[in-house]
């Protein structure tokens, strides 16, 4: 019994000896964190980007064996640094021992028993920019399209926000523009000719550098595109003389002025309308007449020659390059009544 209470305490003891050996021997280790460096003042629209590729430091730490253990191969480790304030250009970041110290031990616990015995390197070198503010005029003077009303842009300039540094690409002393034709061009082919449209077209700032921005992103474009047109001569029109009156036992006709009765008035008119609408015409798909209209007043005057225009109807799409030519007449009793 004696035996076997002695040999329980050897292993007791052994047992403390080795956890009271883990927590009292050190351990030193090389761990590999990430640096982020961040404004101290956001407001202020500073933007911070390491040079080259160095983003990461070696922090040697040191401390019981255990917990050197449970850090040495933990991945994503990484350190904010907060930057005061910097000019716009190259420039360099301290990193401290106190700060890698604060940021490690509040996210990891383990760190709280760690100590930091060095960080390399002590300095990151930065390239510091700020973000500010121009106005930029809108426009679209590079049209190709043919217009009934050219673009109209509303606003006319927006707001550009643009890193610092891009800004010594900009003319000097001269307002900053922006042409959008071909962006306009491209959604107004997309759209029917002859109708006034009015689009979204969004601002590209891409010209501008990276994290640069419009206010608004988008401007509104109205604008009519001129119909794609077509000119045709019609020959022979025919032409109805129509007399309304009221009295039907009087008989009148039209004649010209030498008295020879107007059987068939003809005339030949130009006419404009879409490609389509013309050769339907042209076809004799589709037709067009001219009428004049003579009223019961124009009978007080029987036997006076006048000029009257006639009035031509056409097909949907086609107008009348001009005024239709007037055509001389005179109205007289009929000589031949039915019976």
């Amino acid at each position: 019994m004696v035996q076997v209470r002695l040999l329980s305490m050897t292993v007791i003891l052994t047992a403390l000896i080795w956890i009271s050996a883990d927590r009292i021997v050190n351990e030193s280790a090389i761990l590999k964190v990430a640096v982020v460096l961040t404004p101290a003042q956001p407001q202020t629209g500073m933007i911070l980007q390491t040079q080259g590729l160095r983003n990461s430091l070696d922090v040697t730490v040191s401390g019981a064996r255990r917990v050197v253990e449970a850090v040495r191969g933990r991945e994503g480790l990484q350190v904010k640094v907060p930057v005061l304030e910097q000019l716009t250009g190259p420039g360099v970041v301290a990193i401290s021992e106190e700060i890698v110290q604060r940021e490690l031990a509040q996210r990891w616990s383990e760190f709280e028993t760690l100590r930091i015995l060095g960080v390399q390197p002590q300095e990151i070198p930065v390239l510091v920019d700020h973000m500010v503010a121009r106005d930029v005029e809108i426009s679209a003077k590079k049209l190709t399209l043919a217009y009934e009303v050219e673009p109209q842009l509303q606003p006319p300039s927006v707001r550009l926000r643009l890193r610092e540094s891009r800004t010594s690409d900009l003319p000097s002393g001269q307002p900053i523009s922006l042409e959008i034709s071909p962006e306009i061009e491209r959604a107004l082919k997309e759209k029917p000719f002859g109708k006034s449209q009015t689009l979204s077209i969004a601002l590209d700032p891409k010209d501008f550098g990276p994290d640069a921005v419009f206010t608004p992103r988008s401007i509104e474009v109205t604008a009519t595109v001129r119909a794609e047109r077509a000119v045709q001569q019609i020959p022979t029109v025919p032409i109805l003389v129509a007399v309304i009156v009221g009295n039907l036992s009087r008989s009148v006709e039209a004649v010209a002025r030498d008295g020879s009765p107007l059987s068939l008035i003809t005339q030949t008119i130009s006419v404009t309308g879409t490609p389509e609408a013309i050769a339907r015409l042209a076809s004799g798909q589709t037709r067009v007449y001219g009428i004049i209209h003579l009223k019961e007043e124009d009978l007080e005057n029987l036997d006076v020659v006048k000029l009257v225009t006639p009035e031509f109807h056409l097909p949907r799409d086609v107008e009348l390059t001009g005024n239709p030519q007037p055509i001389e007449l005179k109205l007289v009793e009929s000589t031949s009544r039915d019976d």
